[in-house]
Formats: structure tokens, sequence, C-alpha cells
């Protein structure tokens, strides 16, 4: 995250961006990168946006159609090699006079649909074209129509592609903060967005370090931030999320990280010693693995007499479905299966 982003895209006032579009903008300055002055880039799924705006499909997509021909962002997607959408990048102007420059060509843009203008840099090369936004879509086929399920020629052929196939959705955790590199960032990415507000941050920074340092591990803060957003999500919510320091102060974070660390896994039950040769259990583990073969064959027994091995029949099944009593026999070994 970036809290010079988001303090950016808070501080923009009213009358200058509609409500939603302003919490689209907020959710991608959650997710932007600095680059030293320079504008921020991000790259959230779709999914992910929907969850942090808590606005529906359509909606969203008119909230970032909006701040793209606003000149605010721009979305830039191509294909891969193997023609497949990759993830959508996302850049934040910062900068009055680019906004400026990039509202004029995107409005010059939609009275020209026939230039087929997109609104990704146009030095690009052409075969971005396929994956890139145009922008300016024909009005057949307008930003809020419901994604067209053809092959990526008949897409083309209706001169837009909506939004790419949406990415597994993962937990905060995995997601937020670029990964496990920023578990602040994963943190902020679990706590409810009515509770975040970009004056509050470095206090909630210093205090989620405190809290971490307590627990022994920031991210059993972090999985307790998501234990008591779930809870919240349950209960009608009469009431916003408090700021996240003072989720902090009020030690919200303390009985959930107890709990999880009085939760102790039972110990695995023992699997029982193969009793037969050491040549039988070989040719089993190279077939199975040797964690499947101790599974199928701990309660095998063994007569050295006739070179038999009697297993039950579940285990007799799997042992032949995977050619084992082939590979037993060919060591002079009888694959048998136990007595009812």
């Amino acid at each position: 995250m970036s809290v010079p982003a988001m303090t950016w895209a808070f501080k923009i006032p009213p009358h200058e961006m509609p409500d939603r579009p302003k919490g689209a903008l907020v959710a991608l300055a959650d997710h932007a990168n600095d680059h030293s002055g320079e504008d921020w880039t991000c790259f959230p799924g779709f999914d992910r946006l929907l969850l942090f705006t808590s606005q529906k499909e359509r909606t969203l997509e008119r909230s970032l159609q909006w701040l793209s021909d606003e000149g605010w962002i721009t979305r830039d997607q191509r294909r891969n090699a193997d023609g497949e959408l990759t993830v959508r990048h996302y850049t934040l102007h910062r900068d009055a006079e680019t906004r400026s420059r990039l509202r004029a060509e995107r409005a010059s843009a939609k009275a020209d649909p026939e230039g087929c203008a997109r609104e990704i840099d146009q030095a690009s090369p052409p075969a971005t074209l396929a994956g890139g936004e145009m922008a300016s879509p024909p009005a057949k086929n307008p930003p809020h129509h419901p994604p067209k399920q053809g092959s990526p020629p008949a897409n083309l052929a209706g001169g837009y592609i909506e939004e790419p196939p949406r990415e597994p959705e993962l937990t905060p955790t995995e997601r937020a903060g670029e990964g496990a590199r920023d578990p602040f960032g994963a943190f902020i990415g679990a706590y409810p967005l009515d509770g975040l507000d970009s004056t509050s941050l470095p206090a909630a920074r210093t205090a989620f370090e405190a809290a971490a340092a307590e627990a022994g591990d920031p991210w059993l803060i972090v999985q307790a931030a998501e234990d008591w957003a779930r809870d919240r999500e349950r209960k009608p919510k009469t009431y916003a999320a408090p700021s996240a320091n003072v989720w902090f102060e009020r030690r919200s974070w303390e009985p959930r990280v107890r709990r999880m660390a009085a939760k102790v896994e039972p110990p695995a039950a023992a699997i029982p010693a193969f009793i037969g040769p050491p040549e039988a259990f070989a040719a089993v583990a190279g077939l199975l693995g040797e964690d499947g073969a101790r599974s199928w064959l701990a309660t095998a027994a063994w007569a050295e007499a006739g070179r038999v091995l009697t297993v039950g029949g579940p285990a007799f099944d799997r042992l032949r479905t995977v050619g084992a009593a082939q590979a037993l026999a060919g060591l002079n070994i009888t694959l048998q299966r136990r007595a009812a």
C-alpha cells in the first residue's frame, strides 16, 4: 500500500469527483506502489476491488470508466503468448496537467470511434490491441454491458473487451501488501474499509508493530483482523468500524490471538512399520511413494513360507490398480486379499 497515494485520494474534494468513483480510486490507492514522484501503479484483481468498494459489478465498472475518462487513471491490459488476458495494470495520475491532457485525448477518441483510440499509451505495440482496452466502446456495446462470452476474435469484432476473467479470490493475507512482504499492508487489506482513513494510518502502523512484538508474530495480528472482520460481516452493521488505531487501543486483537495460540493440532496417528521384506516395500514405494506405501501396507501380513503378502480389500484393490501385484510377482511375492 502507499500512504501518500491514499492521502492524495482521500483529499480530492467532492466537487471534483463523485462518491463512487472516489471509493474506487481509494481502493486502487490502497494497492499502489510508490515510484519516487512518478505516477502510482497497482494491479488488484476485479474481485478484490469489489470487496474493497462494496459496489456492484456494473457500478464498479462505471466508476472505473469515469476515472479513466476524466484522466485520473489509465488501465492497461495485454495478452500473453498463449493469447490469454493477463492481469490489468492501473496507473494513478497525480499531475493535474497529465489528467487534463488525457481527458482531452479520451474525449476526442469518443468523438471519433472509427479511430480505434485506446486509453493505453499510443506507443504500445499494435499487437496489444487484442488485450488492451478501447477508450471508446461503440454504442451497441457500452461499458455496462455484460462481458461477451465468445472467442477473442468475436470480442474484437465488437470493438470492446470487458473485464478479464476473474482471478481466484485469495485471502487478504495472500493478496494485500503484495503478498507476504508487508504484514501491515496485509492487515490494512483485511481491515474494513470504512474504518480506514489516511490520518490514522501512521498511528495504526505504530500500534500494529507494538502488537506484533507482543504477540511474537505479525501474521497473528493479520489473522486476528481477518477473524474480527468476518465476525463483523455476520452481524448487522449499525455503526462504522472503528479506526484501525482505535482497534489496537481497545486490544481487539488480543482475545483472538489467545484463541489461536490455544489451538493445538492433535498428533498424527503413528503408522505401523511394514513387517515384510524391504524389496516389497521398495516396489510399492516406487509406484505410490514412501508415504503411500506406508499407508497401504500398514496392516499387511507377511508369510515367509510361501512369500505371500496379505492385505485388506481396499488396499488389495488399490495396489492391483497401480500395478503393484505385477511388480511383486517379479520378486516372487504373491499379493493376496485378506478374507473378510
